[in-house]
């Protein structure tokens, strides 16, 4: 009878920021209570490529109950119907959330994700934010006279944790002592959206994890609704880059512009003149504030026409120019800094040329 190790469950990771968008970024590791469940019914969890490890496999030993050459294979210990699988996620790539569209993470919280999250057939780019916690959670703040229900993972009765006053605030604390790990939901009375999210398992503080994956594995196909295949999407940051220029000892004679000399593969961007189109009001105070520092210099704002993403801002021969000049005035002006959502650079222009 021989025996084979087939894949039944695939997880993918994908970053639009790379061309080829495959993303090696993560190591993917079975919870402790995970890592206990495989062996019991002949599992194996791996990655695919160990160089790029951005395809991880779920692998169950069968055998084979008829003689090649078409043998029918079976699982040697069968599957429960449904069972959850949790995984621990950490970064490899030490400058991966500068260059990815994920929110910035508080203290002692890492993203969630699921692949059946809210019905969803697939994991795409569906996370959330939670706090980890061991046996408690304390919250401050709340709305007035509001109290906690507290909804547990594994769906059964919700809880209610009256709120107290103190220092003329509410507050609140859910004790999740001896409770059952998972994502627990937190909402205040009143409220029918979730306030807050946190995930129990004390064995998880500490690690330094960049999130956790759970995924909801079935091995009838008439309940699979989520297939056998997953890919987690992430997306790259854009930012949209502004220069000012401060025109000193006038007069400057000419119009300015500024230029990209480089056209990418993926499309190119320009830059337009404040106050041409719609412009953000941070742009108007940012220039009042350069007005009121500059001695009476012009000032003059340039915003690019499009969003840029995180992996085009290493581009030269960005110019300044001035219209009746044979030269630029500055022929490789520096790229604002990157992943921030409205980086500026402020050029100097002494006296004219």
């Amino acid at each position: 009878m021989n025996r084979h190790y087939q894949p039944i469950t695939t997880v993918t990771f994908r970053h639009n920021y790379y061309a080829d968008e495959v993303c090696g970024d993560l190591v993917v590791k079975p919870c402790a209570a995970t890592a206990s469940l495989l062996p019991k019914y002949r599992l194996q969890w791996g990655v695919v490529n160990k160089h790029r490890p951005s395809t991880y496999q779920l692998l169950q030993e069968q055998y084979e109950t008829t003689l090649p050459p078409n043998p029918v294979l079976a699982p040697l210990i069968p599957l429960p119907t449904s069972f959850l699988l949790r995984f621990e996620l950490y970064l490899t790539h030490p400058s991966f959330l500068n260059f990815t569209d994920l929110p910035r993470l508080e203290s002692r919280e890492i993203y969630y994700f699921e692949n059946q999250a809210n019905g969803i057939d697939l994991i795409g780019n569906d996370y959330r934010k939670v706090e980890l916690v061991a046996d408690h959670v304390q919250l401050f703040g709340l709305p007035l006279g509001a109290d906690v229900t507290v909804f547990p993972p594994d769906g059964s009765a919700s809880w209610i944790v009256p709120g107290y006053d103190e220092g003329g605030f509410r507050h609140a604390r859910v004790d999740l002592e001896k409770k059952v790990g998972g994502l627990y939901q937190l909402n205040w009375t009143g409220n029918p959206e979730a306030d807050k999210e946190v995930y129990r398992d004390a064995n998880l503080i500490g690690k330094g994890l960049f999130g956790l994956l759970h995924l909801q594995v079935s091995t009838v196909p008439a309940l699979d609704i989520s297939g056998n295949s997953y890919v987690l999407q992430f997306m790259p940051k854009q930012a949209r880059w502004q220069y000012f220029l401060m025109l000193k000892n006038a007069p400057h004679t000419g119009a300015y512009s500024i230029t990209n000399a480089n056209v990418p593969d993926n499309g190119n961007f320009s830059f337009l003149e404040h106050p041409d189109g719609v412009w953000d009001s941070d742009i108007v105070a940012y220039m009042a504030t350069l007005q009121a520092t500059s001695n009476g210099a012009t000032i003059k704002a340039f915003t690019s026409d499009t969003t840029i993403p995180y992996r085009d801002v290493a581009r030269s021969s960005i110019r300044l120019l001035r219209s009746g000049a044979t030269n630029p005035v500055v022929s490789d002006l520096p790229n604002p800094a990157a992943g921030a959502a409205n980086a500026s650079v402020v050029v100097l222009v002494d006296k004219p040329l």
